[in-house]
């Protein structure tokens, strides 16, 4: 059986955009966005709100950025670091549910979803992929007060060796 850095450093960058996905799928909203409960949409291909039917909200994008390499020392792997952001909508009709409360409902569901699953608790690895996931950096939060479309924009940070 190979050792959990083995496991770690032989994962693809596609392994772990489709394992991240896979689990963000899964999040449970802690309150119901437009009748559901989970994300009824989501996709690696970022698409604009506006495209994205009523019906098929709240939604879920992952999109991936940019890489940085660090590189420890001579014959050291290096470590990578990909950058991506989760970008989600929901209607945010007026006389129902709050835009705010909405937008911190599939926030609270992201943050589950990336909750520890390594052994001492202390990080997500997507079941040994990576290293870590977490949630790093600014969230952008608008609650659709003018619109109706409530959008969420979360950053992530992935580190593998």
């Amino acid at each position: 059986m190979p050792s959990r850095r083995q496991q770690v450093s032989a994962a693809s960058r596609e392994q772990i955009a489709d394992a991240l996905l896979a689990r963000l799928k899964l999040a449970t909203l802690p309150l119901s966005v437009n009748g559901a409960l989970q994300f009824v949409t989501a996709d690696r291909r970022l698409q604009m709100y506006d495209s994205v039917p009523a019906g098929d909200q709240p939604a879920l994008f992952q999109v991936e950025h940019d890489e940085q390499y660090e590189q420890p020392g001579r014959g050291i792997p290096p470590k990578r670091i990909l950058s991506i952001s989760i970008f989600c909508y929901a209607r945010a009709e007026i006389g129902a549910t709050l835009g705010a409360t909405i937008v911190n409902s599939m926030l609270a569901a992201i943050e589950a979803a990336l909750a520890p699953d390594d052994p001492p608790g202390t990080a997500c690895t997507l079941g040994g992929l990576v290293s870590w996931v977490r949630i790093e950096g600014r969230v952008f939060k608008d609650p659709g007060d003018l619109d109706q479309q409530a959008l969420l924009i979360v950053p992530l940070r992935v580190m593998w060796p």
